[in-house]
């Protein structure tokens, strides 16, 4: 079985580097044009049923990259990005200026800070165990469409990261990891 995990092209906020968490936008015109040279660089692999975020912005990146492969696409809610909370649509220095204290306790515990209102990468391990392992039970040659905390949190839970590995871990966006998962799984491509 492979798996290829997919982080969604770039919108507006990933431009602007602001955090996008469930701030539902779709892509912008730099990244459908990242979705079409992916989609045609991914042209050639197996790919039995691709899994996508609800988000626009994964469902755009996984329509245009199905179009050569023409397989069930299954809009799956546990994909959602996290929510960050009263922090979405802001900078990292924005938070750090606007919110010291909560900044300094974010970057203490970056996988249990739970963000003002929002999310917490542990709860977000939590939310994908299921659906992992009923991507895995299947055994198909599947795509991941989704985003970058969820695509980071996928990749240690499959491959049995410790927390501070998921935390310093950065894919980024219309970036491709491809997993072998026999008995073991092996990481054959990383944010390429």
């Amino acid at each position: 079985m492979r798996l290829i995990i997919v982080r969604h092209c770039k919108t507006i906020l990933n431009e602007q580097n602001k955090l996008q968490g469930i701030s539902d936008l779709g892509l912008s015109m730099k990244g459908v044009r990242q979705a079409r040279k992916l989609a045609v660089a991914l042209k050639n692999e197996n790919v039995e049923v691709i899994h996508s975020s609800r988000f626009k912005r994964a469902v755009q990146t996984a329509e245009i990259i199905n179009k050569f492969h023409n397989v069930p696409l299954l809009k799956e809610k546990a994909l959602n990005e996290m929510s960050y909370g009263i922090f979405e649509g802001m900078t990292i220095d924005e938070i750090k200026d606007r919110y010291p204290q909560s900044f300094k306790e974010w970057r203490k515990n970056e996988f249990g800070y739970a963000f003002p209102k929002g999310d917490s990468l542990s709860s977000l391990k939590q939310r994908l165990g299921v659906f992992i392992e009923s991507i895995l039970n299947k055994k198909k040659d599947a795509m991941i469409v989704a985003h970058g905390e969820v695509s980071r949190v996928l990749l240690g839970n499959i491959l049995k990261w410790d927390n501070e590995r998921i935390v310093s871990t950065h894919l980024n966006n219309g970036s491709v990891t491809t997993l072998k998962i026999n008995k073991i799984p092996k990481l054959s491509l990383f944010n390429s």
